[in-house]
């Protein structure tokens, strides 16, 4: 045999034995010639590097190495996304839900506050379950005081009265009130009537409006014994005159914050150069016209009452005729203790001394206030006195 005439490898089968094989791109026909060309080249490199024909060996074919990368231009083809089924989109949603709600679980116990078991539940079920109202009790009586009702016979009901919420309008009728309600009802800035007495006619004094003359029998009392025991000792003196006490049926009166229990009585003072008759309403007192002894002498009868548990309680007078009326008792030697006991003066218009205290707008007559009657259970003696000011001590000290 001769020898193999040996082909020079063109361009194309370098190429392949460079890069590869050939890209997707090449024509349907192009892998045959590949193939072809490929198996040339594998003779060619299967052929002995000696000329002698017994020096030759079968080549072995070598196959294609898988690992050959692909040229940079090649175009790898992406397979289609496959959608998610049904199934799986909705366990993933029941999963999340699952751990939103274990979660907001989690957090509420940790920030919840604590639970009170036991009394709590008693106290909201005893709160949904409707309870009647509490039957009042009825007070104990006091054995110091004396028996309202000692026949033993049965009494007519009390109306319940609170304190200090009253009002005129809530009051039975006067006619229809029960005796043992008394007469004076709360006190003399917050109160009523019931039962009053209207102050008589008398020749000693005037009363300027009859229908704000009446008042608790213990006040008509101590004034009238006041007033003539006054008049006893200076017969030639004028009549007195009488202003404002309460309505028949008590409560707010016009012009006055108090006034309102049949407690309060303003009185005129005694003057100089006055007929018989004097005068028919206040007149401001002057140094020149007040007649010093007389007005003291009714303040004096007035204040004898001051031990009584009904008698006075407060006199409310100028400051200034204090002082004017003091100066003239120590002329005339009364003692020093009793003027003490009786005058704010000299201690001070705004200090809690004496049974007599100052207010403006009493210079021309006294404001005497009486306490409350016995047994009367629903009136009231004020803590504080006049306007504000303390009341004095029963003893006048």
């Amino acid at each position: 045999m001769g020898k193999r005439k040996r082909r020079k490898p063109n361009s194309a089968r370098r190429k392949a034995r460079r890069h590869g094989p050939a890209p997707a791109s090449v024509a349907p026909e192009q892998p045959s010639i590949a193939l072809t060309n490929e198996s040339e080249v594998r003779e060619d490199e299967a052929e002995p590097t000696s000329s002698s024909p017994t020096d030759s060996v079968p080549s072995t074919p070598i196959e294609p190495s898988s690992t050959a990368s692909a040229p940079a231009d090649v175009t790898t083809p992406v397979m289609p996304m496959v959608g998610i089924p049904a199934s799986m989109r909705v366990a993933f949603i029941a999963a999340i839900g699952a751990a939103v709600v274990s979660t907001a679980a989690a957090v509420y116990v940790i920030v919840r506050p604590p639970t009170v078991i036991g009394p709590s539940v008693s106290t909201s079920l005893a709160a949904a379950t409707p309870t009647p109202p509490p039957t009042p009790l009825e007070p104990e009586p006091d054995a110091a005081e004396p028996d309202p009702n000692p026949s033993g016979e049965p009494a007519a009901a009390m109306p319940s009265i609170g304190w200090p919420d009253l009002s005129v309008e809530g009051l039975p009728p006067i006619d229809a009130a029960p005796e043992a309600m008394g007469q004076s009802i709360g006190s003399p800035r917050d109160g009523a009537l019931l039962h009053g007495s209207q102050m008589p006619s008398s020749r000693d004094y005037l009363i300027r409006n009859q229908d704000t003359a009446w008042a608790t029998d213990n006040t008509i009392e101590h004034l009238e014994t006041a007033i003539a025991s006054v008049r006893k000792r200076n017969p030639q003196l004028h009549r007195l005159v009488i202003g404002d006490i309460s309505t028949r049926r008590g409560g707010p009166l016009d012009g006055h914050t108090s006034h309102q229990a049949g407690r309060d009585v303003d009185i005129g003072m005694f003057y100089r150069g006055r007929p018989d008759d004097g005068p028919n309403t206040f007149v401001e007192a002057t140094r020149e016209i007040l007649d010093r002894r007389a007005t003291f002498d009714l303040i004096a009868a007035l204040a004898e009452t001051r031990d009584d548990p009904t008698g006075v309680e407060l006199i409310v007078l100028d400051y200034n005729l204090q002082r004017i009326l003091r100066r003239a008792a120590e002329t005339r030697g009364i003692s020093e203790d009793l003027l003490e006991a009786l005058f704010q003066f000299p201690h001070g218009p705004n200090t809690r001394h004496g049974l007599i205290r100052h207010k403006p707008a009493h210079r021309d007559h006294l404001h005497v206030r009486f306490r409350c009657p016995t047994g009367d259970a629903y009136c009231r003696d004020p803590l504080l006195g006049f306007g504000g000011m303390e009341a004095p001590d029963p003893a006048g000290s």
